[in-house]
């Protein structure tokens, strides 16, 4: 295929994460218009990939297993709603074979936010003040992180383990 067509067809992932980034770290909120171009932006790239029918089928169930544990997750009071439906329209785009990496990268990018998150909080309380500096007004930045961000970031680096970046782009 055509890499400029290629690029297209993949764009919608790339394209939503950034915007369900900015839009969780900027208001801890993830549009759902947001969402539903990840998760749509899915289907004409599965269509066109190659990918036999079955594949497809198991790309959907990634879909239908993300919102699981995203509603798991939610329900628990460890994500908001807009997380766990990002989780579910970014799962789509992958196969069982890279949900692993996804997982994985999800993870470790959301404890290094949290350790971001606890880190500024400890310098705010405990060094700022001894430095004679004011503390740093974070906000829900002192107790919680945009998961979205954890998402997006852990997507990327994950796709190219997917079959349909390897489709696309021969990875």
């Amino acid at each position: 295929m055509h890499a400029l067509l290629s690029s297209l067809l993949v764009a919608p992932l790339p394209f939503a994460l950034a915007l369900a980034a900015a839009s969780d770290v900027r208001a801890f909120k993830i549009p759902n218009q947001t969402t539903l171009l990840c998760a749509v932006g899915a289907l004409p790239a599965l269509l066109l990939s190659g990918l036999g029918s079955e594949m497809i089928g198991l790309h959907l169930a990634m879909g239908a297993g993300g919102f699981a544990l995203g509603f798991i997750l939610f329900a628990f009071g460890l994500w908001g709603g807009g997380d766990g439906k990002l989780l579910a329209a970014t799962a789509l785009w992958f196969d069982p074979g890279a949900a692993l990496p996804l997982i994985l990268a999800i993870t470790l990018v959301g404890g290094a936010l949290g350790l971001i998150a606890i880190g500024a909080q400890w310098f705010s309380t405990a060094i700022a003040p001894f430095l004679g500096l004011a503390p740093l007004k974070l906000g829900r930045w002192a107790t919680e992180a945009p998961y979205g961000l954890a998402i997006a970031i852990g997507a990327l680096i994950a796709f190219p383990q997917s079959a349909l970046y390897a489709m696309y782009f021969g990875g």
